[in-house]
């Protein structure tokens, strides 16, 4: 389950005002993502899309604007298997009547969604010994066994910043598309590259072998809304399902927001239940998981971090949301200012992409094909009662059976 931070305002469209229409707090117009019930036919669906584009033809009417304003009304709609959604610009009148509709579940304002990594500063990469040693006496570990199917053919969908693709971590095996409004696919930021071969890096990586789908959905700061995280997941849900590979592919989400978004967990769980194991950074505050989106999704495995030592990392959320940790505080992988350039970051962010990478790891070498399976997997070899100060979450440490068993 996770978290996301440093959010940014919204950038809101401000219509011009209509002297002869007098402007109310009703009137005021923001983005929602608007979710309907499972179980919907096309046709009640087709209804209730006509009856949002009335609402909106009369409030425009009220508001005495164009019956063509070209920046408002319904602007993406979302089918992930059984869960259907909808963003749209509305003003609050119309919002209230929207709620009011049979078909709706809920209408929620977009939310700022960020990563989650903190400053750091130097240490030796351990990240990939620690999962991979079953009893350390030393630490760090700095030596990573695995089994040589390393994650081939299979393939990893990363929601960030983008991916360096170029970068020589990667093979070849990395492409990229951008969900953000006026960026490329490029990773700016340096999240998404690092997150990505923590995961699939030919030095970094867990699974050395793996495909590497970079989605955009954060910008250059490192910030994003819930509709583009909805664009980029019906876009993973469609290039899984048409291409079909589900039951070899796993989603990272290294991200996430404070609070709750009903869209953002039906998305994940739609995406579960079609296969996709989707692994989710726990958040950097401290905190409670549960309190926390997507973190706090029964249908998200959630991953809190551990430092150096097995301890877990002073900033990582906890809790009964939390399902298994992995090394997230001062890892080494790939950075964005060369095609062989490194760089340290710490966070969930940095723990999350471990356990995806060993998803994907354990999907090749066993050929585990359910979400559930995978998890059963991964809680069958971690390692229990590992991490010290787990406070109240499971007690369970990121494994990938192979590494050599040492005596204290």
């Amino acid at each position: 389950m996770v978290g996301l931070k440093n959010v940014a305002t919204f950038l809101v469209a401000l219509l011009p005002a209509v002297s002869a229409v007098p402007v109310t707090d009703n009137d005021s117009v923001g983005k929602y993502i608007v979710t309907l019930k499972r179980g919907l036919d096309a046709r009640d669906v087709a209804d209730h899309m006509q009856f949002t584009r009335e609402v909106h033809s009369r409030s425009l009417v009220r508001r005495g604007k164009s019956v063509h304003a070209w920046n408002e009304g319904v602007r993406h709609s979302f089918k992930i298997r059984d869960h259907q959604s909808y963003s749209a610009k509305l003003d609050l009148k119309t919002v209230e009547e929207i709620k009011s509709h049979s078909a709706v579940v809920s209408v929620e304002a977009t939310k700022k969604i960020h990563i989650w990594d903190t400053a750091t500063q130097p240490l030796a990469p351990w990240g990939l010994g620690s999962i991979s040693f079953e009893i350390q006496e030393d630490y760090p570990v700095q030596t990573y066994r695995y089994d040589e199917s390393a994650g081939e053919d299979t393939w990893v969908y990363v929601l960030d910043t983008g991916i360096r693709t170029s970068h020589s971590e990667f093979e070849g095996r990395a492409v990229g598309k951008s969900f953000v409004a006026n960026e490329t696919e490029e990773d700016l930021h340096g999240h998404g590259t690092h997150v990505a071969a923590t995961i699939g890096g030919r030095t970094f990586g867990v699974a050395k072998k793996t495909n590497l789908i970079g989605l955009k959905v954060l910008d250059r700061y490192g910030d994003g809304d819930t509709e583009d995280l909805l664009r980029a997941a019906q876009w993973v849900y469609n290039d899984a399902t048409e291409n079909n590979r589900t039951s070899k592919s796993v989603v990272n989400l290294s991200l996430g927001l404070f609070g709750s978004d009903t869209a953002a967990d039906e998305a994940v769980k739609a995406l579960y239940e079609e296969g996709l194991l989707v692994v989710v950074a726990a958040g950097n505050d401290n905190n409670d998981a549960s309190l926390y989106t997507p973190a706090s999704s029964p249908y998200s495995f959630t991953v809190g971090a551990i430092s150096v030592n097995n301890s877990r990392a002073d900033f990582s959320n906890w809790g009964e949301a939390v399902d298994v940790f992995a090394p997230g505080n001062l890892i080494l992988s790939a950075g964005i200012t060369g095609d062989d350039s490194f760089r340290y970051m710490s966070g969930t962010s940095m723990a999350a992409p471990h356990v995806a990478g060993l998803a994907a790891y354990l999907k090749a070498l066993y050929g585990l094909e359910k979400p559930a399976d995978v998890i059963a997997k991964i809680r069958l070899m971690g390692l229990k009662n590992a991490v010290r100060d787990p406070k109240g979450s499971t007690n369970l440490l990121a494994f990938n059976g192979l590494g050599a068993q040492r005596t204290l």
